[in-house]
């Protein structure tokens, strides 16, 4: 199981940054801006946009501060304050979830979660394991990045199994329902629109106890599997197994993935629909004809006399939600009204298949059936370009915005999914079979700034 570590945590000073959540980025944010700048490693230094004069301290502007200037300056200035003596931190996030992403089978209007702030061990031989394919390609260019990054700005997110704690899971529930005395928060926020963000320092042999628990449970990252494997990598060429002189390890969110629905533990998973690009060179004719050789597409009916595409879209997806236990498929939106359920009718294929859709846990989503059966086998995409979402696919996380990118002729079709469960994540997770890339949107966003740590002995 991969080690759970307590580190020495740097955050906002609320006394003097004000209303931290809306200094805070979005973690998904941070690869793509962080990049080396000219030099190389043995001239770190900020990047253009860190620049600290006058400037609201925001997090994002950590995304290129390579040396941890920034972070240092703050320190300095005492806009961030460092706790000496490591601990765990426990999380607690709630937010309202945008309208145009409320299309789908249990989608709430306020989404809220309770995480585990911790460093995760990433070494041999037992690595967290990834929800996500990663792009073989990315690898190398991160782990110079993972070297010689000062601080971890962006943490990953981790799912693990209570019922994996054994006798330990009564104290497990205890911990994260704060039942267990941890004191009042050293941040409580609440916004205006029904946000708010409080974040607890446990006691240090309260936190000891929590890491021994999460260290002997599987724990499978669903966001910032880039960085564990690039990190990974690095620890593995190195003689000692250590990277920049300690064990590799990534600041991390932990939640529960088998909390009740009602819990608030664990992130709302919001549904990421793809599209089939104009590029493909196929229209919805073509499209529907290939499909339904490996589904059944079954039109889409309401009770309104003249029902707009986003309403046919949503009783599509209802329905879907309802026979997730029967069968797997998708919606699928050709442009101008018509809707189609596409109800997957290859099982007797899939179960003889000597690919990953062979295995009862991988075909049980959705997301696996769409791509293996749909875009690979029935619409001819390439294997990485299914698993990557590269061009002729793409995503879109609104089915607002999906509906209207096939409407106006960007893409010849939508391919619109209810969101999979935490629990199904972790099983792929757990059982070698990633699922396709850009699958997953927590909400709320995993944050970039609430808990820093530096990534080297300082």
């Amino acid at each position: 199981m991969p080690k759970v570590w307590l580190l020495s945590g740097i955050r906002y000073d609320p006394a003097r940054v004000g209303d931290v959540g809306t200094l805070l980025a979005d973690a998904a944010d941070w690869r793509p801006l962080a990049r080396r700048p000219a030099g190389g490693p043995s001239r770190l230094e900020s990047g253009p946009e860190t620049g600290t004069s006058d400037a609201r301290p925001h997090a994002s502007r950590l995304f290129s501060d390579w040396a941890g200037t920034v972070v240092s300056e703050w320190l300095a200035r005492g806009l961030l304050v460092r706790d000496e003596e490591p601990t765990l931190y426990l999380y607690e996030a709630r937010r309202p979830v945008p309208e145009e992403r409320r299309h789908g089978p249990g989608v709430a209007e306020i989404a809220s979660y309770r995480a585990v702030v911790a460093a995760l061990g990433v070494s041999e031989p037992a690595p967290p394991r990834r929800v996500e394919s990663l792009d073989p390609a990315a690898v190398d260019p991160m782990m110079p990045v993972m070297k010689a990054f000062a601080v971890d700005v962006a943490p990953v997110w981790g799912l693990f199994a209570k019922a994996a704690a054994g006798p330990r899971r009564t104290r497990l529930d205890e911990i994260l329902a704060g039942t267990v005395e941890q004191g009042e928060p050293v941040l409580a926020i609440e916004a205006g629109d029904g946000s708010s963000h409080r974040v607890w320092r446990l006691q240090v042999d309260l936190a000891q106890e929590l890491a021994d628990i999460l260290s002997q449970v599987p724990i499978a990252v669903v966001q910032g599997g880039l960085q564990v494997e690039a990190l990974r990598r690095l620890a593995a060429q190195s003689p000692d197994g250590r990277v920049n002189g300690v064990p590799p390890s990534v600041l991390a969110f932990l939640t529960p993935c088998d909390s009740p629905a009602d819990a608030g533990e664990t992130p709302a998973i919001l549904p990421v629909h793809r599209l089939l690009l104009a590029s493909s060179r196929l229209d919805a004719a073509g499209v529907e004809r290939r499909l339904s050789a490996y589904f059944r597409l079954i039109d889409v009916a309401t009770e309104a006399e003249a029902p707009a595409s986003l309403e046919l879209v949503d009783a599509a997806l209802a329905q879907l939600g309802r026979a997730r236990d029967e069968f797997t498929g998708f919606v699928l939106y050709l442009g101008g009204g018509r809707v189609k359920v596409a109800r997957s009718k290859g099982r007797m294929l899939m179960e003889n298949w000597t690919h990953p859709l062979g295995r009862t846990t991988w075909r049980a989503m959705d997301v696996n059936v769409l791509h293996a059966l749909a875009f690979e086998r029935a619409l001819g995409i390439g294997l990485e370009a299914s698993r990557l979402h590269a061009p002729p696919l793409d995503v879109e996380e609104s089915a607002p915005g999906a509906i209207e990118r096939v409407d106006r002729g960007e893409a010849a079709a939508a391919f619109l999914l209810p969101p999979p469960s935490p629990q199904q994540l972790l099983t792929v997770a757990l059982d070698s079979n990633p699922i396709p890339a850009d699958s997953v949107r927590p909400w709320p966003p995993i944050p970039a700034g609430l808990i820093l740590r530096w990534r080297r002995p300082s």
